[in-house]
């Protein structure tokens, strides 16, 4: 596919107002980013593994991390975000590195290496340097920044149908801060364009599947399915792809079966790895193999909870997939939150026109892979991360279901009835809108007076 000016408006975009994220951000001022910090910092080192308990599995990092989570005494999510000086901030880029000071690792998460390669790769040079932290939280922010915006650029320049609406997803408010940010999210949100993508073009082409084809689908996905493997089961739209590409159906369900397996495999793999180290606080205060029995126990009672957890909190969803900054408690302007999901709706429906292979069966396998891999989200957590026979679902973030968000922008159908570059313009002006919006947000929240 040609690179059309859809590119080029998402990597002007996505720079600018990255930047405007990575360093505007005050610092480990995203969910968690203290630990993915620490996390980088250990892979750069070259120490993969996942720190644990059980015997010869620890893994020490510097002390002055945690001394920097420390000074920054941040707000919980359900308290307006704490206010920074310029003194404050300036006495936080005091902070010596001092490599040789360390302590040992507790629970970092479980991501793979892969979710953390691009920040990894950027920190490098400035832990090589005994770089201040701060100083290496913004080079592993601008690595994954980095990252974000070649995988993003990729997936728009091969996917054949819906690029301004992927455009405008992947910059979304909440999509290029987390990328903007040391989290795993970035990778995993352009892997996610990517796989998609990849899938997508899989899907409308009319001519035989090439090799190369078929092996850029398995690698998106194996890639994918390490970074979140939560978000494998997009593997599953290789079950859209015609039959006619393939010289027969043996051959065609072998090839679904192979890129399903491919992005499932390597990260339960690596999680059971991980559950061997005894990984320290990894399960907080759930219990699995409880939260198991009780499922078993009451198979039809999950629904029931799923149901009571939209009731309680799905506009707070809806609000996390666009844009909810900070730790969770830096909201834009809700005329804005409007405009952008509309905005999204509008992309695709003004789209150019379907391909033939596009049609109500697709669009229905579309929208019920969304269902099944949003409410997968909410079983893991339930699973993973709630106390057994809870009434509710506690830990799912809008933003965990970002990355199924293309597909419904798939099943939308398109109309064709917009000129590619007024399409461009209004999605350029759309985006820089919410971003706009978002980052004067985060300013008034950190430093306003």
């Amino acid at each position: 596919m040609r690179t059309d000016r859809t590119g080029v408006l998402f990597l002007v975009l996505g720079t600018v107002f990255g930047l405007a994220f990575a360093l505007g951000t005050p610092p480990l001022s995203t969910p968690d980013e203290h630990r993915h910090l620490a996390r980088i910092f250990m892979i750069s080192e070259g120490q993969f593994q996942i720190p644990g308990g059980a015997p010869g599995t620890e893994v020490f990092f510097p002390s002055s991390i945690l001394e920097l989570q420390n000074r920054m005494r941040h707000s919980m999510p359900t308290r307006p975000p704490r206010r920074y000086s310029r003194a404050e901030i300036r006495a936080l880029h005091q902070i010596q590195l001092r490599p040789e000071e360390r302590q040992r690792a507790g629970y970092v998460g479980l991501y793979p290496p892969v979710a953390y390669a691009p920040q990894a790769l950027a920190l490098l040079p400035g832990r090589l340097a005994s770089a201040t932290p701060v100083t290496l939280l913004l080079l592993a922010r601008l690595g994954n920044l980095l990252g974000y915006l070649a995988l993003g650029t990729l997936a728009l320049h091969i996917v054949p149908a819906r690029r301004h609406a992927l455009a405008l997803w992947m910059l979304l408010p909440m999509s290029l801060a987390q990328a903007s940010s040391a989290s795993p999210d970035g990778v995993t949100f352009g892997l996610a364009a990517l796989t998609f993508a990849a899938l997508t073009r899989a899907m409308v082409a009319s001519r035989p599947l090439m090799i190369r084809e078929g092996v850029t689908v398995l690698l998106c996905a194996a890639l994918l399915g390490l970074a979140k493997p939560g978000y494998a089961p997009l593997g599953l739209l290789a079950l859209a792809i015609p039959v006619e590409r393939f010289s027969s159906r043996v051959r065609h369900a072998g090839f679904c079966a192979g890129v399903v397996t491919t992005a499932m495999v390597p990260g339960l793999l690596w999680h059971a790895a991980a559950q061997g180290v005894d990984p320290s606080g990894a399960g907080q205060a759930s219990d699995v193999a409880g939260q198991l029995r009780h499922l078993w126990q009451h198979p039809w009672g999950f629904p029931d909870v799923l149901l009571a957890t939209l009731q309680l909190g799905w506009d707070r969803y809806l609000l996390g997939i666009i844009g909810v900054l900070g730790h969770l408690n830096v909201y834009l302007p809700m005329p804005v939150y409007f405009v952008l999901g509309l905005g999204l709706v509008c992309a695709a429906r003004a789209d150019i026109r379907d391909p033939i292979p596009l049609g109500w069966q697709r669009r229905a396998l579309l929208i019920g892979l969304f269902v099944i891999g949003s409410v997968g989200i909410f079983a893991l957590a339930y699973i993973g991360w709630n106390t057994p026979g809870r009434e509710w679902i506690q830990g799912v973030q809008g933003r965990y279901l970002s990355p199924w968000v293309p597909l419904l922008l798939l099943a939308i159908p398109g109309g064709g009835r917009v000129h590619r570059s007024d399409l461009d313009a209004a999605v350029a002006v759309i985006a820089a809108l919410g971003l706009a919006s978002a980052v004067l947000a985060g300013w008034n929240a950190f430093y306003g007076a």
